[in-house]
């Protein structure tokens, strides 16, 4: 009698059912595949598009509380650790005021530069009449700011600030000459224009404070930053 096991029936049924059995087993892959692989582009693309690698350690507050993070982060970038060096105070004293924010590595790119310089009149002098000096040269010449009474402004088209004052001192007959001087670079994929509107509002600022703590007589600075004007 033959074995019901070895009858071509028998072998259909198998047949049939490792067929189903793979059947779901493709379904199965097909979904995973499906649901898995959208996910993994989306995490991709997020990850491309933050970076968790890359990361910009920017202060809140620096240069005498003149300067925000916003301020800097234009200058920026993606990546680096910012590192502020604050020498000095706009409100008077011996030592000239300068800070410097740079990142935190060998010959680490300077973001912004900050000083109140002391000049004599030649220098003062010089430098108040430089913009329009240049302003018939190239395409994008120094623009005057609207600083208010006795203040001259300057904004170049690299986006750097010279703001220049004459500061009497109550009971002092000799010229105290200030010249406030904001200067900054920007990572390689921005350019020089989105730091106007920053490096304008920090110059304003720190003279603010610098025409308040020396009790500067005989001058009018606005009470808001400037509107910068259009290169």
């Amino acid at each position: 009698m033959a074995d019901e096991t070895d009858s071509p029936a028998t072998e259909g049924i198998a047949q049939a059912a490792f067929a189903e059995v793979e059947a779901r087993q493709a379904r199965r892959r097909w979904l995973v595949a499906s649901v898995g692989l959208p996910v993994a582009v989306a995490v991709g693309v997020s990850l491309w598009v933050w970076k968790p690698w890359q990361s910009a350690d920017l202060p809140e507050s620096a240069c005498w509380s003149t300067v925000t993070r916003a301020d800097l982060e234009p200058a920026a970038g993606d990546d680096g650790k910012a590192v502020v060096d604050e020498k000095g105070d706009p409100a008077g004293g011996k030592q000239v005021p300068w800070c410097g924010v740079h990142w935190d590595t060998w010959h680490g790119r300077t973001l912004l530069s900050i000083g109140v310089e002391r000049p004599d009149r030649a220098a003062f002098d010089a430098a108040r009449l430089g913009g329009p000096a240049q302003a018939g040269q190239g395409d994008h010449p120094p623009r005057s700011l609207a600083l208010g009474q006795g203040i001259t402004g300057w904004i170049h088209p690299d986006a750097s600030v010279d703001l220049l004052y004459q500061c009497d001192y109550p009971g002092h007959a000799e010229d105290h000459f200030r010249r406030v001087r904001v200067v900054g670079t920007t990572d390689s994929g921005s350019g020089v224009d989105s730091l106007r509107a920053s490096h304008v509002g920090i110059a304003w600022r720190t003279a603010q404070k610098a025409i308040a703590g020396e009790h500067c007589q005989r001058l009018g600075l606005v009470d808001a930053p400037p509107a910068v004007p259009a290169r």
